[in-house]
């Protein structure tokens, strides 16, 4: 959000159009911005034809009403529910640019839509995305094999060279997994443009990073290992499903941030009652019998009500008698000073661990 991923894109169409190709592109964008990027349009690009494809079955048969004649519109600018249910329609046309926003909406290369986008006539294909990697790298592969098909044809192999390695980042191989990194960064590189926040915002401070290693203590050691060591363990990182080696890696998580999300301990109390400790039936009546409610209920607070309400009455008294008879520059000032303080965030993983925070920090004090 707010990379100027649509400014750029209106002004690669304009220049498009100096060069003389107008079109026709199609953009397909969520049903939500439809509205923005007519406003930018014809806010940058007002020249530009555009057809706002929308409406009912009657209103968008309309819109299509003579639009394979030749510069019919310049831009034509859809949902991604739409262009699924007239694909046929979409199909029939040959556009110069394929523009998608939002393109994690295509990231499963076994849906529906992605499958029929593929097929469309495109001389050229875009790309809009700040995410553009979400759960596994596979995903990314759908993404890649869209833009360059006759580059990033075999799935398998993609997979085989990017994807399986995640045993080995839960093993803790370090130099492993920056080979895996910089391997990913080489491939991505030409196809990617990054922006980074100091290159957006020039108001940013700067950012400071320091990594503090922390030894395990006893306890959490005992429950790694012991977790790495079970035969389950071993047969769900042998099998290289992506989904069971982040829930692995989720599980050492919790052990690392605190062993008591990963097992909990139990709360033994340290008074022991002995076994001679019996009621009898009569005391148990009548300890019922004298039982009074009214015994149970805290009344401080109808004394607080009080004085409260006694205390303002007579602060709104006397602040009216010294505005009549005190000028305002004899007033007595205040000390108080109400200017926020400087605070210190903390973020945690886990809302359990936020909750341990401040016992740990009332333990330290």
């Amino acid at each position: 959000m707010g990379l100027g991923k649509t400014i750029q894109t209106i002004a690669l169409l304009a220049h498009l159009a100096e060069k003389g190709n107008w079109g026709p592109h199609l953009i397909i964008v969520p049903t939500s911005v439809m509205l923005n990027w007519e406003m930018e349009f014809k806010k940058w690009c007002p020249g530009f034809k555009l057809l706002v494809y929308y409406g009912s079955i009657k209103e968008r048969k309309l819109k299509r009403t003579g639009w394979t004649k030749q510069n019919t519109f310049h831009v034509c600018i859809t949902s991604y529910k739409l262009v699924v249910q007239d694909h046929s329609s979409f199909r029939r046309k040959k556009w110069k640019y394929l523009i998608l926003d939002e393109a994690q909406n295509i990231k499963n290369f076994k849906s529906q839509r992605w499958q029929l986008l593929l097929d469309y006539q495109a001389q050229r294909r875009l790309l809009l995305t700040g995410t553009p990697l979400q759960n596994n790298l596979m995903e990314l592969w759908s993404l890649m094999h869209f833009l360059m098909p006759h580059v990033f044809g075999s799935h398998r192999e993609f997979k085989e060279w990017f994807d399986n390695p995640m045993s080995g980042m839960v093993q803790g191989d370090q130099e492993y997994c920056e080979t895996i990194v910089k391997r990913l960064h080489k491939v991505l590189r030409p196809f990617i443009l990054r922006r980074l926040k100091s290159e957006v915002e020039k108001q940013l401070p700067k950012k400071y990073e320091h990594i503090i290693p922390c030894r395990l203590s006893k306890r959490q050691r005992f429950l790694y290992e012991d977790f790495m060591s079970r035969a389950k363990t071993k047969e769900t990182l042998a099998s290289g499903n992506v989904m069971s080696v982040f829930n692995v890696l989720m599980q050492l998580r919790k052990v690392c941030n605190h062993p008591d999300l990963f097992e909990p301990r139990p709360i033994l109390s340290p008074l022991r009652t002995g076994d001679g400790i019996l009621y009898q039936t009569a005391s148990l009546i009548t300890r019922a019998l004298d039982y009074d409610p009214l015994r149970e209920v805290d009344w401080t607070w109808w004394n607080i009500c009080q004085r409260e309400r006694s205390s303002t009455s007579l602060a709104s008294s006397l602040s009216q008698s010294l505005a009549q008879k005190v000028p305002p520059e004899r007033l007595p000032q205040q000390d108080h000073d109400f200017r926020p303080k400087r605070m210190r965030w903390c973020y945690a993983p886990f809302l359990s661990v936020m909750n341990r925070i401040p016992e740990i920090r009332s333990e330290s004090l």
